[in-house]
């Protein structure tokens, strides 16, 4: 997803605040399946906690381990608030995330031609290895070693955790914040405005896709929209920026792509 992704979510957030509350990318992510714990069962709201409750690419601590279980939700207002998960499986996601980014960017780096193989520090590629399928071997078994040492937490070894913050360091000032990518932030920043425009816009004149489709451009998202609102069953009170924003949240990189081209560029006659 380099480079396309990191500012994408730059992109997002402030047209939540520009046509709304102020909403952020986790807290669309936790609203979907449901609305409050009470709503469902307690697995349920454990999985959803342990989306909102993972903390992203940079590692702030070395081990971790399952906070109380007594979050409500709905007051969650930055990912902060929000601690550690409450079991386990959670705490492995947040470790997880770090660990699957950290080595995915690294390679998608490699391929779009941003580095070279010959870039990335030695001492990073000699604990973990030169590509992403061992770096994420060398972390896992190392995560999992840990947990068998200390059964109380998730966590990664000194040496494994010191490569992977160095590996992280590595991808941010070597890919994150070169020329190269920070060229896209304008047009991915235009991109997701006119997306979210249109969307909005189209759910506004249509009643939520329910009339006058035949306004709408010949496009297959609406029709991925219109379930994706069925499915989640939002109440006439809920704004539709809050759908289009729930929506756009869950896109892939391509997605976005894929939806532009539908709505925005014209098709071949021939």
């Amino acid at each position: 997803h380099v480079p396309g992704w990191l500012e994408r979510r730059r992109g997002l957030e402030p047209l939540g605040r520009r046509r709304g509350p102020c909403l952020r990318l986790r807290q669309d992510e936790l609203r979907r399946p449901a609305h409050h714990r009470r709503f469902g069962p307690a697995w349920l709201w454990r999985r959803r906690l342990g989306r909102f409750s993972h903390c992203g690419e940079r590692p702030h601590n070395r081990e971790i381990f399952p906070d109380k279980d007594d979050k409500d939700l709905d007051s969650i207002k930055e990912r902060k608030e929000a601690r550690y998960p409450c079991t386990f499986e959670g705490c492995i996601v947040r470790m997880v995330d770090r660990i699957v980014y950290a080595g995915r960017e690294n390679e998608d780096a490699l391929v779009a031609g941003l580095i070279r193989e010959d870039d990335i520090p030695s001492d990073i590629v000699k604990i973990l290895g030169n590509n992403n399928g061992k770096i994420i071997n060398t972390l896992l078994s190392d995560l999992i070693k840990y947990y068998n040492d200390f059964p109380d937490k998730i966590g990664l070894s000194e040496e494994k955790h010191s490569a992977l913050v160095k590996l992280i360091d590595f991808n941010y000032d070597d890919i994150y914040k070169t020329n190269e990518v920070n060229k896209y932030e304008k047009q991915a920043t235009i991109a997701m405005k006119h997306l979210f425009d249109k969307l909005l816009e189209d759910l506004e004149k249509t009643n939520r896709l329910t009339e006058k489709r035949d306004l709408l451009p010949d496009a297959t998202v609406y029709d991925v929209l219109l379930k994706f609102i069925e499915k989640i069953k939002y109440t006439e009170k809920k704004p539709n920026e809050l759908i289009v924003l729930d929506f756009i949240a869950g896109m892939t990189d391509n997605y976005v792509v894929k939806c532009l081209n539908e709505i925005f560029v014209p098709k071949n006659i021939t």
